[in-house]
Order: C-alpha cells, then structure tokens, then sequence
C-alpha cells in the first residue's frame, strides 16, 4: 500500500513540473511570435523619411521666401531653413509656417513679445531673417508654407484659418501670462 502512495505522489510531482515546462514553453513560444509580428508592423507604421527640400509657398504676399537650404542635424534627421525677405513697410511681428493640408498639418508659431510697446521685431520692414522647420514635423508630400503673418502696425495676411489659429494663440498667451501676474493686465 505504500509503494502504490508513493508511486502515485511521484506521478503527480512528475504531471505537475511536466504542466509547469509545458505552459512556459507555450508562453515563450507565443511570445517570440508576437515579437516577430510587432517587428513586421512597427516599419510600416513609422514615418518616412524626409530627406529632400519639400515645395515651398508663401502664402503672405508681402513676405517672400529668397532661399531654402536642407541642414542634417543628425543621421535621418533634418531641418528646412528658410531666409524670408519682408517686403513691406512694416515689421513683422509674428509668422506660422505649416506643412499639411487643411485635415493633418503641423506648424510652428515664430514670435516675440506681441504685447510689447512696440511689439518686438522677428523681420524688420525690407530685410530678411533666418528660420528653421525640422523635417520630422513635416507631413510628407506636403509643401512648406509661410503660412500667416502679424505686422507691427496691426495688419495681418496669410491663410485664414492659420490666422485663427494665430489670434487665438495670441489670446490664450495674454491670458496665461495675466494669470501668472495674478490677474494683472498688461
């Protein structure tokens, strides 16, 4: 009768360390397949490449782009730099350039202190400045535009909705930085 118990608890350690090798081998198993598939994916998902000078627009008249260089920052990374002339007789005080269209655009807002007196400057009137967009936030097969401007004597020109865009960022700074001056308005 003994010999039957042990025999029999002997069997059941054996079964159990047997189930145990057999669930981590399966897990393993399953886990290197899954690796395999998330690796197939994760190119496809990745954004491609930018490594030419995309189209570039200006879409203020009184502001033209005279050159457009491509500076690699880093393997597979680089920025557009673009010198933009201001044609008018006023200085320009903010500017949005964009990549996109009108469903999935990405931009970067370049400005001073716009509630200064007087505004500070980014291009003064009939001169150039320098700008950088980096590439990574680029949408592809998209040009780069210059896409709205903010003069010093309260004009403005560019896209409209970039526009929007503008004047509501602009509200949303004067309203941050009165909060951080406790209420004071400027």
């Amino acid at each position: 009768m003994k010999t039957h118990i042990f025999k029999s608890r002997r069997m059941l350690i054996f079964s159990s360390v047997m189930l145990v090798l057999i669930s981590v081998a399966g897990v393993t198993a399953t886990r290197r397949d899954d690796n395999r598939l998330h690796d197939k994916v994760r190119p496809q998902e990745s954004k491609p490449a930018i490594d030419k000078m995309p189209t570039i627009i200006s879409q203020v008249r009184m502001l033209e782009v005279v050159s457009a260089r491509l500076e690699k920052i880093a393997p597979g990374q680089a920025n557009a730099v673009l010198e933009i002339r201001n044609n008018s007789d006023s200085a320009v005080i903010a500017l949005t350039l964009e990549s996109g269209d009108e469903n999935d655009f990405s931009g970067i807002h370049i400005h001073g202190d716009l509630d200064a007196e007087p505004p500070s400057t980014i291009i003064k009137p009939h001169q150039t400045a320098t700008f950088s967009f980096g590439l990574s936030n680029m949408i592809p097969n998209t040009p780069l535009r210059v896409a709205g401007a903010f003069y010093a004597d309260g004009t403005e020109d560019g896209k409209e909705s970039t526009l929007r865009t503008m004047r509501s960022q602009r509200a949303h700074d004067r309203a941050e930085r009165e909060r951080q001056q406790g209420g004071k308005p400027q």
